[in-house]
């Protein structure tokens, strides 16, 4: 058939519990309370709950347990084993009702741990000691009967124990006593846990303060009395118990000192070092001191004193020579020293400051006695007399006089040594400008010293006094006295020059001394001594040549100081330049030469200048801009060479002259190599030696040329031919500004051709020309 309607939330009645369940069985010790028995909530039945839980001692006559009414059940503390069980009731209504009844729950009861006890004996420790053992019953009845399980712990505050490893479960060792400590012993079995009541083992503090100092003695001395501070630990004062031990080692030790039972001993005098220990018992506590070391130290010897240089004497008022003190031996071998001097050799003074092996005494006035002492730890030892005698001291005087000198003159200085010592003398003097002189006397009495006061100033006084007079003894003079005083005038600084030669360019020089401020009044001089004037002074002459000039400087019309120097003087070179060898005079030049390179491979060019005296002072160098083979003809002419393959169209010919200091003086000219000749663009023909003749330049002289002069108008007025290879010619000569009948022309700008007969045919140059006669 057909599916019918469907329906939600439809709730079916359970009629049987779910879930009463309570907790399992326990096992406890007798007189203990189980845990809590927990039950599950119970679930089914009409929904609602009714619960009572019971109690049996047999598990099966049950009575309900009154007021135990709740889901869980805390059992009450039990002698006797008991089983527990919960019921729950759920009822519809009075007549209709569903019981259910959980699990049984048993709690076995054990009996209690008997007979578990511990006990010690000697519970009173010193710290660091070990603890003697402690022992405890064997327990037989209690708990689940067997096994027993053994703990045995330790305390040293009743709070924090801990577990210790027994020998076995009745005898325990509680090792180190570090404190008071507790000891007690827990034993379990089953649901069952005893502990025994604690053991207290006191600890005593350790003994503290048992030390005693070493010693180091002398030989045959006896030590101090031997003990310690106040002792601590133990059971404390009036418990302290002594015994005396010594060892000839230090390592094999003697049984105790007899009748040695108190805390302090007295060793009586030693010879040989010796070792001592104190042994202290309070109680359990007993502390054996460290080694006592009493170091018998042999007697200090080597104990000699004596002044440096053996001989034991001092001058008057003076320190002697270091007291030399020999190293001493014995004692410990470490050494503190200490001086003492007597006047008379009997009572003797300690001397302040005076703590080392050797001494420097202050100044003595006497005969005095010194002594060492020396200590080493306890030993002492004292040396023997050193006595030390006095010299007496030189006596001397300068005898008062004047003199007046020039710087750097001697004079003789006066002296006289008066003393009973006949002995060789040294005599130091010095002057207030701290110049020290000495001489050495081979007896007393009157003797003169020459010195050479020196005085850069113009006038100074300077005064002789003795230093000091030291006799052969190294005696010095205190009374000294007198003064010899010379009034010295200074020399006065005549330098004519820093250098001994002086060059100039120049026909005047003024002539100044090095040193112008200089005292006293400086005058010139020539070579014939006639006056030229005071310093400076300007001098001129009318030639160069080298010249002699002397400087006379006085202080105060004496003490004349002299120099001299010699002046070159050179008046410089006039009109230098550079011709060709056919060009006559200066006025033929122009700025560039034209040279036909054709199969020319050299040019000969000479220099000139004004003429001039010290003609040997002057220095010429021929040079070119281009790397050349140019060989001095002299040092006026010069030949230049080149290689026609190589040759630049043109160089500069460069003549360098210097003469003395004066400047170098260089002019070049420049030299074109090729075809083209070179005209001058005017001249001038008035007879005054410059610039007379119309030079053509640069023309190949191995061809015809011609060159024709038109004036303005175009009218030929005059023709100079040069013929192959021609030595002379017209055209070399060149063009004087005459017509062709020999008549001078009048001034005006004229015009060339210039006409080159080659093999190819002819070349042509054109230019104009400038005649100026004024």
């Amino acid at each position: 058939g057909d599916f019918g309607s469907e329906i939600t939330n439809v709730g079916a009645p359970l009629t049987v519990f779910l879930f009463n369940w309570i907790s399992d069985d326990q096992e406890i010790c007798m007189n203990t309370a189980p845990n809590l028995i927990s039950g599950t909530n119970p679930r089914g039945g009409y929904g609602n709950f009714q619960i009572q839980w019971k109690e049996s001692p047999d598990g099966s006559l049950w009575s309900n347990i009154i007021g135990a009414t709740s889901k869980d059940y805390q059992p009450p503390t039990l002698n006797d084993t008991i089983f527990y069980q919960r019921i729950v009731v759920s009822k519809l209504d009075s007549s209709d009702s569903i019981v259910d009844k959980g699990n049984i729950v048993r709690i076995t009861v054990l009996d209690s741990i008997k007979v578990n006890e511990i006990s010690g004996f000697d519970l009173v420790k010193c710290i660091g000691n070990e603890a003697d053992s402690i022992v405890g019953t064997t327990v037989t009845f209690g708990g689940l009967s067997a096994p027993y399980t053994y703990i045995w712990e330790t305390s040293t505050d009743l709070n924090n124990w801990n577990t210790l490893t027994p020998k076995n479960d009745t005898v325990c060792y509680p090792g180190t006593i570090t404190d008071t400590t507790y000891v007690r012993r827990i034993i379990e079995s089953g649901a069952c846990l005893d502990t025994t009541s604690n053991i207290t083992i006191i600890g005593l503090p350790e003994i503290a303060n048992n030390t005693i100092a070493d010693q180091e003695i002398c030989f045959s001395d006896i030590p101090l009395e031997l003990s310690s501070g106040t002792l601590t630990g133990g059971l404390g004062a009036g418990t302290y118990s002594y015994k005396w031990i010594q060892s000839d080692d230090g390592i094999s030790w003697t049984d105790t000192l007899v009748g040695e039972t108190n805390s302090t001993y007295q060793p009586p005098a030693l010879t040989d070092t010796i070792y001592y220990k104190r042994v202290v018992s309070s109680d359990d506590c007993v502390d054996e001191s460290s080694l006592i070391t009493i170091d018998v130290l042999s007697l200090i010897g080597n104990n000699s004193i004596d002044i440096e240089g053996g001989l034991p004497y001092t001058c008057f008022n003076t320190e002697p020579k270091t007291f030399i003190g020999t190293n001493p031996s014995g004692g410990n071998g470490v050494y503190t020293y200490q001086w003492l001097d007597s006047i008379s050799g009997g009572g003797l003074n300690t001397i302040t400051d005076s703590i080392n092996s050797n001494y420097n005494s202050l100044a003595l006035t006497d005969t005095t006695y010194f002594r060492r002492v020396v200590n080493s730890s306890a030993c002492t030892d004292t040396s023997e007399f050193l006595k030390i005698g006095i010299w007496d001291l030189p006596l001397g005087w300068i005898n008062n006089f004047t003199d007046t000198v020039c710087s750097e003159v001697f004079i003789d200085l006066d002296f006289t040594i008066d003393s009973i010592d006949t002995n060789n003398y040294s005599i130091y003097f010095s002057n207030i400008l701290g110049e020290a002189y000495d001489t050495i006397l081979t007896n007393y009495g009157n003797f003169t010293k020459q010195v050479q006061p020196v005085t850069p100033n113009q006038k100074e006084t300077i005064i002789y006094t003795i230093d000091s007079i030291v006799n052969s003894n190294g005696c010095y003079a205190v009374a000294m006295e007198g003064a010899d005083t010379a009034v010295v005038y200074g020399l006065p600084l005549a330098v004519a020059g820093l250098t001994d030669t002086v060059q100039v360019c120049d026909l005047s020089y003024q002539l100044s001394s090095v040193y112008t401020t200089s005292f006293g009044e400086g005058v010139w001089y020539d070579a014939l001594d006639q006056l030229r004037g005071l310093d400076p002074v300007q001098v001129s002459e009318e030639i160069d040549s080298v010249y002699k000039y002397k400087l006379h400087r006085t202080n105060e019309d004496r003490c004349l100081q002299k120099d001299s120097i010699y002046l070159w003087m050179y008046e410089d070179l006039q009109n230098v330049t550079i011709l060709r060898p056919d060009d006559s005079i200066a006025s033929d030049l122009v700025d560039t030469i034209l040279f036909n390179a054709g199969n020319i491979n050299q040019l000969y060019v000479k220099g000139i200048y004004d003429s001039t005296s010290f003609p040997a002072q002057v220095v010429k160098v021929w040079k070119s801009n281009v790397i050349w083979n140019i060989e001095d003809i002299n040092d006026f002419n010069a030949t230049y060479n080149w290689n026609t393959d190589t040759v630049p169209e043109s160089f500069n010919v460069i003549w360098e002259v210097q003469k003395g200091v004066c400047d170098a003086i260089t002019v070049s000219r420049r030299v074109k190599l090729d075809d083209k000749v070179f005209v001058s663009s005017g001249f001038s023909p008035n007879g005054d030696g410059t610039n007379d003749k119309l030079l053509i330049y640069g023309f190949n002289e191995n061809i015809k040329n011609v060159l024709i002069i038109y004036n303005r108008w175009g009218t030929e007025v005059n023709r100079l031919e040069h013929e192959p290879s021609q030595s002379d010619s017209p055209l070399l000569n060149g063009w004087d500004g005459t017509n062709d009948d020999g008549k001078e022309l009048p001034e005006d700008t004229y015009y060339y051709v210039l006409y080159k007969h080659k093999s190819n045919g002819k070349e042509v140059d054109r230019g104009y020309i400038v005649l100026k006669r004024d």
